[in-house]
């Protein structure tokens, strides 16, 4: 793989991992908590996408708003769900 950079690479493995959650949803999950789970991971991984798209197309304006404060934030909270998600699947 000429060319590839590290960024690129990152890139891909997330999109990997959205299509790999999405899949994982519909096939593998046995319950609507693991659904649930599945479904927020994509959606984690796809808000990282955007952000990161977003900063390399104008880093001035972008960097300060997603970089910092509610960015972080909302990655954090959707990460609780996630692992809230997980539980809740394990146990019922």
């Amino acid at each position: 793989m000429m060319g590839m950079t590290r960024e690129r690479a990152q890139t891909l493995a997330l999109a990997a991992l959205v299509a790999f959650n999405v899949v994982a949803a519909f096939l593998v999950a046995d319950t609507p908590f693991s659904v649930g789970a599945f479904v927020v991971s994509a959606i984690i991984c796809l808000t990282v996408l955007v952000a990161v798209a977003l900063i390399a197309k104008d880093p001035d304006v972008w960097e300060p708003r997603i970089g910092q404060g509610l960015g972080r934030r909302v990655i954090y909270a959707l990460v609780f769900v996630v692992v809230v998600l997980f539980i809740l699947g394990l146990v019922f």
